[in-house]
């Protein structure tokens, strides 16, 4: 059976094939589990994995005078209504998706020469996008 974390990156406990979080997201596609973006930032920078989170599609244009941002991937849907303070975590993309929404991707941590993201004043790595796994 596929595994899903529960504690850090590489922890394991058993779950069904078409298991899902939550929100809804896969936690297991073709017998390979989905990390959440607060498990793959514990996971080393180089690691390949499939990740499942939400995007917020933010349009840069003219208004934007500055470099516009990476687009990103969080644990959270950003753009629902929300009653109180929201934490979540993120990365950043090389790659954005057309529309907002819920998606599943392999792909490769690696160093953010831009530092898009900082934590507890470290860079956070950024996403290379290998594939959309999910929807498709």
């Amino acid at each position: 059976m596929p595994s899903l974390s529960i504690g850090g990156w590489d922890d394991v406990v058993t779950v069904p094939a078409g298991a899902r979080y939550v929100d809804g997201i896969p936690a297991v596609i073709d017998g390979t589990r989905v990390f959440r973006v607060h498990e793959a930032l514990i996971a080393p920078v180089g690691t390949t994995l499939m990740i499942g989170g939400w995007h917020l599609r933010r349009d840069c244009g003219e208004v934007r005078r500055r470099r516009c941002a990476l687009p990103t991937i969080a644990d959270t849907r950003l753009d629902a209504p929300r009653t109180g303070g929201l934490a979540t975590d993120w990365l950043a993309m090389d790659l954005g998706f057309g529309r907002s929404g819920a998606y599943v991707v392999w792909g490769r941590l690696e160093e953010d020469p831009r530092c898009s993201i900082r934590r507890a004043g470290a860079c956070q790595p950024r996403l290379h996008v290998g594939d959309l796994v999910w929807p498709i």
